[in-house]
């Protein structure tokens, strides 16, 4: 085979490759550009076979075919047109068109060392983030910026390092041929961030940067503060502090930090506080400054069934405060909240609003009169169980300790109330009386004493 045929026959298997690519659809098909440089052949006809030049007008000028516009054009669509061309001079031209020589294309990087500066030939699909990673970099990334350049115009600024690990989503832009990329140190604003962050202290952002970033930047609150209510911002400017909302409502720009300016992210420090008595928790508290009284005995577990709220005990160092924390109104309206401060010890004590209901009851014994609510006889006998069925509402005893110690003894028919709702046999009941629930035709005055009396020696004794 000699030479010139080897020749063709690599630029026919060429060729052949070109299509095939194009048929794929995987990339794009490529167009020529000025600069490129075709391999045209006539098959089996002497004196048209050449290589030629796009020149800077976007044609070629080749013979057999004279003047083709071919820029932007696909290697088969040029075949196409010589094809038609020389038809005008020959019968049934069989043309073949390679591309022999393809201009290349460049992008150009300052700023970096003189080794790394200069033009870089541009690869196919090659992105910002390809281009710095081939080039020598300064080794303080941190404190560069990189810039593109299109067409005389910046497009692109961003962080060198945050291009570099993948952070800056735009460090993925296409480069264009003459692109200029410039790595440059960067401006930038030298704040501290302190308080309850992951990595307190010194940090350069870049100028215009507000007081989220900085906390952003810094790692973000901790953990176990991160959703905390109480979590707070603020910025320290020379002799100023400006307070920052945790969030910002609609239409709220954020604050824009100068050089030298501090932002604090705290919490408040939790006082402590020792609950005890009748709470369903007692125990030492890590409250919220400015927690009241009534909010630290429901974090405690609220009160036991037997406890009051009306007298509760506050020690303060050298002080002492009992305190209605009961939801009393009162002329002037609801009692004022207690605000706890550290070191505050808080003892719940029993309800003593005790009164003894006796005699035909379902369950006899003490009654615990409830916070704030007024109890009268049916009540007492209510919270009793109820009469028992061999007992009587015609007959019932109260028995109140006078001023003088006497124990005086009423005998009221509850029926009355019961039935027609007399209220003069249905009085109110005081702390410390004694009910007893007689029978139809049993217990008399006197045996209703006998009784009354026998539980006041047994209350005296032993006590509640």
């Amino acid at each position: 085979m000699s030479v010139l045929a080897s020749v063709m026959l690599g630029m026919l298997l060429i060729s052949g490759a070109e299509g095939t690519l194009a048929q794929t659809g995987d990339r794009p098909v490529a167009r020529l550009r000025v600069g490129d440089e075709i391999a045209v052949r006539v098959v089996a006809i002497q004196g048209y076979d050449g290589n030629y030049t796009v020149l800077s007008d976007g044609s070629v000028v080749g013979l057999g075919f004279g003047r083709i516009a071919v820029e932007g054009k696909t290697i088969a669509e040029v075949r196409t047109a010589i094809t038609a061309r020389m038809r005008r001079i020959l019968r049934e031209p069989v043309v073949e068109v390679v591309l022999a020589k393809q201009r290349l294309e460049y992008v150009y990087v300052s700023g970096v060392n003189q080794q790394s500066a200069g033009p870089v030939e541009l690869a196919e699909g090659m992105d910002l983030r390809a281009l710095i990673s081939r080039v020598a970099l300064p080794a303080e990334v941190d404190e560069y910026d990189v810039a593109l350049f299109r067409r005389g115009e910046r497009v692109i600024r961003l962080d060198l390092a945050g291009v570099l690990s993948g952070s800056e989503s735009l460090g993925a832009t296409i480069l264009e041929p003459n692109d200029v990329v410039t790595v440059a140190k960067a401006d930038r604003v030298r704040v501290w961030v302190t308080g309850s962050v992951v990595k307190s202290g010194e940090l350069l952002l870049r100028p215009g940067s507000d007081v989220y970033q900085a906390v952003a930047a810094a790692g973000g609150p901790l953990a176990d503060i991160i959703n905390d209510p109480d979590l707070a911002l603020s910025v320290r400017r020379g002799p100023e502090t400006i307070p920052v909302p945790t969030r910002l409502t609609e239409g709220q720009a954020p604050l824009v930090l100068q050089p030298g300016d501090t932002v604090s992210v705290t919490v408040p420090t939790p006082i402590r506080v020792a609950i005890g008595g009748e709470v369903l928790q007692p125990d030492e508290l890590k409250l919220r400054p400015e927690t009241t009284l009534s909010r630290a005995l429901a974090q405690a577990g609220g009160p036991t069934p037997i406890a009051t709220l009306k007298d509760v005990l506050v020690i303060r160092g050298q002080e002492a405060f009992r305190l209605d924390v009961s939801g009393t109104v009162t002329v002037n309206g609801p009692v004022p909240e207690f605000v706890l401060q550290d070191g505050d010890a808080v003892f719940v004590r029993r309800n003593e609003r005790i009164v003894v209901v006796l005699g035909k009851v379902n369950k006899a014994g003490d009654v615990r009169m409830e916070d704030n609510r007024e109890y009268r006889l049916a009540d007492a006998v209510a919270a009793a169980g109820g009469v028992a069925p061999n007992g009587s509402t015609m007959r019932v005893y109260l028995a109140r300790r006078t001023e003088s110690g006497r124990v005086e003894v009423v005998e009221y028919r509850l029926e009355a109330f019961l039935k027609d709702g007399n209220m003069e046999q249905n009085p109110i009941v005081q702390e410390g009386d004694v009910v007893v629930v007689g029978e139809p035709k049993g217990l008399t005055a006197g045996a209703a004493i006998q009784v009354i009396s026998a539980a006041s020696i047994l209350r005296t004794i032993f006590g509640n």
